[in-house]
């Protein structure tokens, strides 16, 4: 409802537009069927552990696909040290 009224009420005026373009969604079977009935949430947040002894929490990562090279390579591999992040 707020992503179509922002939309409309950017070319017409009228003082009951809001409850309009509410009233609208409310029986529009396209917008009730394409709408998102659960809330959106959020990863749990987790307590990072800082690593006490060198590569004990590495991390690794593959990026891509990305332009590919002359060699014909299109993804990119990461790894991070937790304690120096390099």
């Amino acid at each position: 409802m707020n992503k179509t009224y922002e939309a409309v009420k950017r070319y017409y005026r009228c003082p009951s537009i809001k409850r309009e373009v509410e009233d609208y969604v409310k029986r529009c079977t396209k917008c009730q069927l394409n709408k998102t009935l659960r809330p959106k949430g959020k990863a749990p947040r987790e307590i990072a552990t800082t690593a006490r002894y060198p590569f004990e929490r590495c991390a690794l990562d593959i990026v891509g696909p990305m332009t590919e090279t002359l060699s014909g390579n299109k993804y990119i591999i990461t790894f991070q040290y937790d304690l120096s992040k390099f």
